[in-house]
C-alpha cells in the first residue's frame, strides 16, 4: 500500500477548542497547520467542529482534488436530545458538512431506556440518508460491554439492512470512538482490535471506523487490514510519514 492508498482511509481531525490554547492566536495557527498537513496528506476526509466548516471549505475551495468535508454532532457526550441532534445535523449541512459523525446516546443505554437508545441512533441514521450525506455513529465502545455491543452493532446493522437499499449502506458507518471517553486507567478509551472486530464481524455490511488512540502507521495498517475503511486521526501527515503521533487524541 503506497502512502496514496493509505491517506484514501484517513479522516482527518482537529477537535480541539480554544480554550486548550494560550490565546486565540495560537489557536488559529494551530487550525492553520492542520488544514496544511491535511492538504500535503491527500486525506480522504477533513473533521472539524461545525464553526470551522466555512473556514475548512474556503481553505480547499481551489483544489481539484479537495477532501470531503465532514463535522461531528453532540460531540463528546452524545446526551443531547435526538431533536437537537437532528437540528445540527440540518445545519451542518446548510453549512457544507457531507458527513456527520454523531455520538450515539450511550447514557441511556446505561440507564436501562433500550428503546430511546436506539430511536435516537435510527432517526439519525434516516434524517441523514433523505439527505443524500453520509452518517458515522459513534458508539463510545469503551463505555460499552463486548456482549451489548455486539447486540447494538447487529440491531443498528438489522435495522438498516431492512431499511435501505444495499447500494446505499457505504454512506453509514459504525465508528468506535470519539477519543475523549474516559475510560478506566487500565482500559483502552479509543480503538481496539477486539471492538474493532465486533464491529467488522456484527456490523457486515455497514462500513467501520476506526478512531481513538491511533498513533502508529503500523496500528493503522493492521485495522485496514482488518476490513476498517476509515481511520480517524488527529495527525494524518505523522501517520502517512510513518511517525510515531505523540497527540492524546
Amino acid at each position: 500500500m503506497n502512502e496514496t492508498q493509505f491517506a484514501s482511509f484517513l479522516d482527518a481531525t482537529f477537535l480541539k477548542r480554544p480554550s486548550d490554547f494560550s490565546d486565540e492566536v495560537a489557536y488559529r495557527s494551530a487550525f492553520t497547520t492542520f488544514l496544511e498537513e491535511s492538504k500535503q496528506a491527500s486525506v480522504k476526509t477533513v473533521v472539524v467542529y461545525p464553526n470551522e466548516l466555512t473556514t475548512t471549505i474556503k481553505y480547499f475551495s481551489k483544489d481539484t482534488n479537495r477532501p470531503i468535508f465532514a463535522t461531528v454532532i453532540d460531540f463528546p457526550l452524545g446526551n443531547s436530545s435526538t431533536q437537537d441532534k437532528l437540528n445540527a445535523c440540518r445545519e451542518a449541512f446548510s453549512l457544507g458538512a457531507e458527513e456527520v459523525d454523531v455520538v450515539c446516546n450511550y447514557h441511556l443505554l446505561h440507564e436501562g431506556e433500550t428503546a430511546a437508545f436506539y430511536s435516537d441512533i435510527f432517526q439519525v441514521i434516516d434524517l441523514v440518508h433523505v439527505a443524500g450525506k453520509t452518517s458515522k455513529i459513534i458508539l463510545e465502545t469503551a463505555a460499552i460491554d463486548p456482549a451489548t455491543l455486539i447486540k447494538v452493532v447487529s440491531k443498528i446493522k438489522q435495522y438498516c439492512v431492512d431499511r435501505f437499499h444495499e447500494n446505499d449502506l457505504h454512506r453509514i458507518f459504525l465508528k468506535t470512538s470519539t477519543g475523549f471517553y474516559q475510560a478506566a486507567a487500565t482500559a483502552s478509551s479509543g480503538a481496539t482490535r477486539e471492538t474493532v472486530a465486533i464491529l467488522l464481524e456484527n456490523g457486515f455490511p455497514l462500513p467501520v471506523k476506526a478512531s481513538g488512540g491511533i498513533r502508529t502507521f503500523e496500528q493503522a495498517h493492521q485495522y485496514i487490514k482488518m476490513g476498517v475503511k476509515r481511520i480517524g486521526t488527529s495527525a494524518a501527515l505523522q501517520l502517512v510519514n510513518q511517525e510515531k503521533i505523540t497527540s492524546d487524541y
